[in-house]
């Protein structure tokens, strides 16, 4: 506000009172001035400068008044940081000291902006007698006093919607960066770390088997951070399986999806790129949910969950694991076009085809022979994971829980940042993937589908029902072109000799063996099963 008001009146002066709030009864004359060491301050006096303003004066017709009158406006009230007199508009013949001679005063009073104000005037000549033109005259003036004291409104209000507008843009912006950092921040590391199981143990098991038992049988390998992560891909694979669950507490029906993991787990591994050497099931690495996912702790099986898209897009091969059968609980259809309805599913999905676009992604339907899922297929699905069905969605949200849309906004908006990056050339030796701009060209081209504004859900509170909207992306995406993915801050941040790192965690060596290949290895016992 300050500045535009000096470009309004070059020479006004005023200092701000050092309070953290307006003063009692001018309230109405206060806007926000700066901070200063941390206190918000107020300066007041809007009433007293407004009225210099040409537009404000110029239904007085001042000139024609100076020809016959000597006058003055003072405010009969005057705020103690303006100047001593409280004369604040003259004649041009005369000080704002001048004292008056027998004026004639006419009172101004707006009570709801606070103004309490005096016009004074005289004949230049003295008053010969309140003549019939002195009284016109008067009156005039009161009523470009009424026309001034409306346009005073007038201003007042842009001057309100001036300020609120900027407040908003800056609340706004603020909401923006804070959307970002949170987008940025979730693709920066894991929130759980990534449990994983070899193929060479997971052909053995002969049914999914939860996290619990797999690491309390030592059959599992951890990696902390997404640092090891991508370590251990260098002379590793990771296969990423993802699925319906075909019960409410049971993941699996009659063992009908882990045999088919493990049909496509052959086809998977001889179709992967070789990195040192060629794949096979001793390097090659698996991950799925009920086994890589805690099942009895919530609250690191929500961590682990908030991690799911960041699993997805770190792995070597995506596998849908879509089997026609039936839900154990609902006898409803379990396939193809269900799984693809599912949020969660859509979002890994997304996720992969952010980080390596569509190559390596399957789709495995109950026998050995892999689909390959083209950039035709994927544009073919209802991708959008904010418009599929979600368990939170169904129950209601009881008790006011978070709907799981708003878990999935940070990661999303990560790995679209990450593949602006990549496509951008931030990934230094990197070749740009033809799909992955393909991705790119059709998630931005669908950005009101992929990146909604808002959602509106039903939400259960004491049994009743009730419809809530909630904010998720608005004109984030449309408005951060210069946001840095998390890589590009990571490059910053690495060639910075200088910078601490708190990523210690490396210096502990990467897990290649599970506790239990370990102890085969080291009694000799073979373990390496052939395909």
């Amino acid at each position: 506000v300050i500045p535009d008001i000096k470009s309004w009146w070059p020479d006004w002066k005023h200092s701000c009172c050092d309070t953290s709030m307006p003063l009692p009864d001018h309230e109405a004359e206060s806007f926000l001035g700066p901070v200063k060491n941390g206190t918000q301050t107020y300066f007041y006096g809007l009433v007293e400068f407004v009225s210099k303003l040409p537009n404000l004066t110029a239904d007085l017709n001042v000139p024609s008044i100076e020809e016959r009158m000597i006058f003055q406006f003072r405010n009969t009230k005057p705020h103690p940081s303006m100047s001593d007199s409280p004369v604040f508009f003259s004649s041009s013949s005369i000080k704002a000291d001048t004292i008056l001679d027998d004026p004639e005063i006419v009172p101004i009073s707006i009570p709801d902006v606070k103004i309490e104000w005096e016009f004074l005037a005289v004949p230049k000549d003295g008053w010969p007698g309140h003549s019939i033109v002195n009284i016109i005259l008067i009156a005039g003036i009161w009523g470009g006093l009424v026309a001034t004291g409306l346009a005073y409104f007038l201003v007042r209000q842009v001057l309100y919607l001036s300020v609120s507008s900027k407040l908003l843009q800056a609340d706004l912006q603020r909401q923006c960066d804070e959307i970002n950092e949170k987008a940025l921040a979730s693709v920066e590391d894991l929130a759980a770390p990534m449990v994983l199981i070899s193929a060479e143990l997971f052909l053995k098991l002969g049914r999914l088997t939860s996290h619990e038992e797999l690491r309390n049988t030592g059959k599992v390998i951890i990696l902390d951070t997404l640092a090891q992560v991508q370590l251990f891909r260098q002379t590793r694979w990771i296969i990423f399986f993802s699925h319906q669950w075909l019960g409410y507490s049971v993941p699996d029906k009659e063992a009908l999806h882990y045999h088919t993991m493990c049909g496509a787990i052959p086809s998977v591994i001889a179709a992967m790129p070789c990195k040192i050497n060629a794949p096979d099931v001793s390097t090659t690495f698996i991950w799925v949910d009920y086994g890589s996912i805690s099942q009895v702790n919530r609250k690191v099986q929500a961590l682990c969950i908030n991690s799911l898209p960041l699993f997805a897009s770190e792995a070597d091969a995506f596998v849908m694991v879509v089997p026609d059968t039936e839900h154990m609980d609902t006898n409803l259809p379990c396939n193809y076009e269900t799984y693809s309805q599912r949020g969660w599913c859509r979002a890994e999905i997304v996720c992969k085809v952010c980080a390596s676009g569509t190559s390596n992604m399957y789709v495995a339907r109950g026998d050995s022979n892999l689909e390959t899922l083209s950039m035709e297929k994927f544009k073919q699905l209802s991708m959008s994971a904010f418009e599929g069905n979600f368990t939170c969605c169904a129950l209601g949200h009881p008790n006011g829980s978070i709907c799981d849309k708003q878990k999935l906004k940070s990661p999303i908006l990560g790995v679209y940042y990450n593949l602006k990056d990549d496509l951008e050339g931030g990934v230094a030796g990197k070749a740009q993937d033809s799909s992955k701009a393909e991705v790119f060209e059709y998630l931005t081209e669908q950005m009101d589908v992929f990146f909604p504004h808002s959602t509106v859900y039903t939400s259960v509170n004491d049994g009743k029902q009730v419809l809530q909207r909630e904010d998720l992306f608005g004109d984030v995406v449309r408005t951060s072109s210069q946001v840095k993915s998390s890589r590009s801050r990571s490059r910053e941040s690495n060639a910075n000799p200088l910078q601490h790192s708190t990523d210690v965690s490396l210096n502990v060596g990467i897990p290649f063996n599970c506790p239990i290949q370990l102890r085969d290895t080291a009694f000799g016992v073979p373990s390496k099963i052939h395909l």
